[in-house]
């Protein structure tokens, strides 16, 4: 219990610092970047792709940052070289419908391979090109569909022996913002909106473009020998509710996944202890002036709501709700067969009716009973959103269960 506590506490330490500055940087970078005219919410992410470019070492020995990218090879787009030098490439980027935004790619000097390979790489997109019209830049100035694609997309990947660690910002992209915003004479759901003048023929058009489009995406894998961790934590927040808003978005969740896995190895005797931590709450996405009255596009939410008996005690749950699960596995020592799981549906304002835990000790730990299977209201635990949207972030990771799967020893 002790290594459980003392790695959670640190994770949360890490979580918490990573989430500080993703904040900072996208807050900094949002109160600077226009709009893009004729943007559409299904722009989701960078322009291009990431990871697109490989770099390599001229004759003097510096690192020259190579575009490989099926855009810049599409007709119809510019990509522009502005500066470069050892291991920096900036471009200016013009699509195809005419959006306008600036590349930077930063590597370490000397730096050869490319993103899946480097032990540093920083891949940047900020919007350049401003709307035509003299009203604030975040929204429209009527109550027709401000297509705010503007702010920044990046990505930065670092790797230092077992450790690799990813994030991802997104702020501002994907979001379609109604004009006015007065709740009552725009639609509460400007996705659903341009799905249905643009897009009507998809029935998950709205779900899939409210799903991509989160903000902080946090991932970190430690495979080390006797030690395979897994964090992972994807952030939407709000978005203004005012036409005369001055950023693109709040600091404020809308919802939140957070997944903590780790196996310890005794590598002497084989032995392993295994922990397994999964939080959902809220909704992915956006919609103005829903909840209360006024009930929010269920297809967006992160718990479906249900129940869970731990122990004698039952744990529920609503939609959009907050729930938190907890699996320890031990096979540590010769007489060691320990197994606790936990469910937790307090808010995050820390207020609701506790914990349900159920242990069993000396016997060899099994996995969660058949309510994290699919079909039962405990499956929030799993991975809740469409893997085409956002990829389950421990698929294939050694000693890690998928987010698909409940945890297993």
């Amino acid at each position: 219990m002790y290594l459980l506590k003392e790695a959670t506490d640190e994770q949360n330490t890490l979580h918490r610092a990573a989430k500080s500055q993703a904040l900072i940087l996208a807050t900094i970078i949002a109160a600077g970047s226009p709009m893009i005219a004729g943007a559409d919410p299904g722009h989701t992410g960078p322009p291009i792709t990431y990871g697109q470019w490989n770099a390599t070492l001229d004759l003097s020995g510096k690192s020259v940052v190579n575009d490989t990218s099926v855009e810049c090879g599409t007709a119809g787009w510019t990509c522009k070289t502005i500066a470069e030098d050892d291991g920096f490439l900036y471009q200016e980027v013009q699509t195809a419908d005419g959006e306008t935004y600036t590349r930077m790619i930063n590597l370490d000097p000397g730096s050869v391979g490319d993103a899946s390979t480097l032990g540093f790489s920083s891949e940047s997109y900020t919007a350049r090109q401003e709307r035509n019209n003299n009203s604030d830049w975040t929204f429209a100035d009527d109550n027709s569909l401000a297509l705010a694609a503007q702010g920044l997309a990046a990505r930065q990947i670092i790797r230092d022996g077992a450790l690799d660690t990813t994030v991802e910002l997104q702020n501002g992209f994907a979001r379609g913002v109604m004009g006015m915003n007065d709740g009552i004479s725009t639609p509460a759901d400007a996705l659903a909106a341009w799905c249905a003048a643009n897009d009507p023929l998809n029935a998950d058009c709205a779900i899939d473009l409210a799903q991509k489009g989160w903000n902080v995406k946090i991932t970190q894998a430690i495979h080390d020998g006797d030690l395979d961790a897994d964090f992972n934590n994807v952030i939407w927040y709000e978005v203004p509710s005012s036409q005369f808003a001055t950023a693109i978005q709040t600091t404020i969740p809308r919802g939140n996944m957070l997944d903590i896995a780790q196996t310890v190895t005794d590598t002497a005797t084989g032995g392993q202890e295994k922990f397994d931590i999964r939080k959902r709450e809220g909704n992915t996405g956006y919609q103005w002036f829903c909840g209360g009255f006024f009930t929010c596009n269920p297809d967006y939410n992160l718990t479906k709501g249900g129940s869970v008996t731990l122990g004698g005690t039952t744990k529920t749950w609503s939609a959009e709700g907050f729930v938190r699960g907890l699996w320890i596995g031990s096979m540590m020592g010769a007489d060691a067969g320990f197994t606790l799981a936990t469910a937790n549906d307090t808010d995050t304002n820390g207020t609701g009716s506790g914990e349900a835990r159920e242990v069993t000790l000396n016997a060899a730990p099994t996995s969660p009973d058949p309510s994290w299977l699919a079909g039962d209201p405990f499956y929030d635990l799993n991975w809740p959103v469409k893997t085409t949207n956002i990829p389950d972030p421990f698929a294939g990771h050694t000693g890690i269960p998928p987010r698909t799967a409940p945890p297993t020893f």
